[in-house]
């Protein structure tokens, strides 16, 4: 009876340490955000604003969270059925799991706990094939509007321009073999896997295709999401760029910051930096890029996590149901 009290309580007291880290993170991150210390704050402050841009920001916010809940409860549907509200929490608790890990390997298993307990293991494929999904997608995508830049900007000479093509080929030939040998991986393998690891290689063989083509268009939406976001903020900062201009521009912001290591984007000012270059071709507004890279941050990743947080103290690693 001690050794189950004593558990407890150091579960309890690590959510409250996980919930503290969480907040440390996030003001660390906010202090740390010093990029803009020599513009005058006061200036674009003092603007006026359209706060229905601002509005629209938040929605992308409900929007873009219930994309990503929809597409991991659909990719876990053939291990078990759960409801949308518990695949939210899910997403928020990971996100919040995430903040505080090295290049924020906590998420994917911070979802599966919310999974009944003899399916865990198994949930790491699906969650894994979601995460890759919209690496594949922002990637893709961002290598499309990079090209389109560089041709259209003259970014880079001549010389290294088929060598950009080359690589991206590369990387799209590169990224559906892995997509194949994760639908076969135990034949790939062909090997005797630890039971742990066949059920992992088991589950990626079981996902459907067309659940597969779903979770990749609803990756393409996230994305899509993010920029009208990115969009929309910019707007409200007063910044004047066109909507073509500007999702050229952050579809591209988005392909660096998806490849880039992510202990290094815990600096928000190497995504000001990397927004500014981009976003920097179409427009002279720095001010406004720079208070547009931060909201975007903001919503997207500090109030989920925050929110994720709480939910955290609802979670049993002991249960078997989705009464969480």
């Amino acid at each position: 009876m001690w050794k189950k009290e004593v558990k407890n309580k150091i579960i309890f007291f690590s959510k409250w340490i996980i919930l503290i880290f969480v907040i440390f993170s996030i003001l660390f991150k906010i202090v740390d955000f010093n990029f803009a210390n020599a513009y005058r704050f006061d200036h674009i402050f003092n603007e006026k604003h359209n706060y229905f841009f601002l509005f629209l920001s938040l929605l992308g916010l409900v929007l873009n969270i219930s994309l990503e809940a929809l597409k991991w409860r659909t990719l876990i549907s053939t291990l078990e059925s759960i409801k949308f509200v518990h695949s939210l929490k899910a997403i928020l608790v990971a996100m919040s799991a995430g903040l505080i890990t090295p290049a924020r390997l906590g998420e994917i298993p911070a979802r599966v706990v919310f999974l009944q307990h003899e399916n865990r293991i198994s949930g790491l494929s699906p969650t894994i094939s979601g995460s890759f999904a919209q690496f594949f997608v922002t990637v893709f995508i961002g290598l499309l509007s990079l090209a389109n830049l560089i041709f259209q900007k003259a970014l880079i000479q001549n010389d290294w321009k088929w060598l950009f093509i080359i690589t991206s080929i590369l990387f799209f030939i590169s990224s559906l073999a892995l997509i194949f040998m994760s639908r076969n991986l135990g034949k790939c393998l062909n090997i005797k896997l630890y039971s742990h690891w066949k059920r992992i290689a088991d589950a990626f063989q079981n996902i459907p295709l067309k659940t597969n083509i779903i979770s990749f268009l609803l990756s393409f939406l996230r994305l899509c999401v993010y920029n009208a976001q990115f969009y929309f903020l910019l707007l409200f900062w007063g910044c004047e760029i066109s909507i073509i201009d500007s999702f050229t521009a952050t579809f591209s912001i988005f392909l660096f910051l998806s490849v880039i290591p992510s202990f290094i984007l815990a600096d928000l000012g190497i995504r000001g930096i990397v927004s500014l270059f981009f976003l920097g071709l179409f427009t002279q507004n720095q001010l406004a890029i720079i208070f547009a890279t931060f909201s975007l941050w903001a919503l997207n990743i500090a109030i989920p996590t925050l929110i994720g947080s709480i939910f955290l103290f609802q979670i049993k690693l002991g249960q078997k149901t989705h009464n969480l």
